[in-house]
């Protein structure tokens, strides 16, 4: 089933370049993925992956900024979580925006690691971050462009850079939309680990932000809240914890999220998650 006109006219050559794309996106597997509120299919990413690292500087640049046109098989009977049956024109919307969101990522996974500075400018970096927010949905994307955005902020290796997308992800912790919020709270967790910083800052930071509130209804969210405070902890413990026992008071969810985090996490010494234990029971 091909992709209906979802954007505006490519010219010739960026057409020419996403028809060469969608050869190397072979039949989805049966692999599912919740995206959102609608299941869709997953391509083989390593296929993908390998073509997108065969390509020049010039190109990558150019499957950074411009639209996908591919052609895919959907799932019969997409429903989003209302139970509403998705017309085709929404079933291909959903899956155009995550193959454009994998081909996007692996694009700057790869200029990251070519460390090809002229390409990761200030504009591409934030155009991209901006650009991926408009159809933000799933923790897959948050997670994976907050991960790639901090292997091009450590290419780059400038401080300014690195405050501005600090900046830009505090201001999205007071977004209304909680996947903004989790974008917020992952992207300073990444990039927190682009130079010389202050776990405990950090910390604070999200705890007295409206993402504790609506952590209480919102898995996901939730979750990142876990996976942020545990990788901060884990980096400075005693200087974290006397945050964590202020903001965390009187809080069940987020205090449940990072007890279970802090458990899972092989890099935990003993010592400190015992200690780190006492402090949680104290409520």
């Amino acid at each position: 089933m091909p992709f209906s006109s979802l954007y505006p006219p490519l010219d010739s050559k960026t057409l020419a370049l996403w028809c060469e794309a969608a050869q190397h996106l072979p039949r989805p597997q049966q692999d599912r993925l919740k995206n959102g509120s609608i299941t869709i299919l997953v391509p083989k990413i390593g296929v993908l992956r390998s073509w997108v690292k065969g390509q020049t500087e010039e190109t990558l640049l150019s499957l950074l900024t411009s639209p996908i046109l591919t052609q895919t098989h959907l799932p019969p009977k997409a429903t989003d979580e209302t139970g509403h049956v998705l017309t085709e024109d929404e079933q291909s919307r959903e899956v155009a925006l995550y193959l454009e969101h994998v081909l996007r990522f692996l694009s700057l996974d790869t200029l990251a690691q070519r460390k090809a500075q002229s390409f990761l400018t200030s504009e591409v970096l934030v155009g991209l971050l901006n650009g991926v927010l408009k159809n933000l949905h799933a923790w897959w994307d948050t997670d994976r462009l907050a991960g790639t955005l901090a292997k091009a902020l450590r290419a780059q290796k400038d401080p300014q850079l690195t405050q501005t997308f600090q900046k830009v992800y505090t201001s999205l912790l007071v977004n209304s939309n909680p996947w903004h919020q989790r974008m917020g709270v992952v992207g300073l967790m990444e990039a927190s680990k682009v130079g010389k910083h202050d776990p405990a800052h950090w910390v604070a930071t999200v705890l007295i932000s409206p993402v504790k509130e609506n952590a209480a209804n919102h898995y996901y969210l939730s979750m990142s809240l876990g996976w942020a405070l545990t990788t901060w902890w884990q980096q400075d413990p005693e200087g974290v914890e006397g945050v964590l026992e202020v903001g965390l008071k009187g809080d069940t969810v987020i205090r449940r999220r990072f007890r279970q985090k802090v458990r899972e996490s092989l890099r935990t010494v003993k010592d400190d998650r015992l200690r780190l234990e006492r402090l949680l029971a104290k409520g």
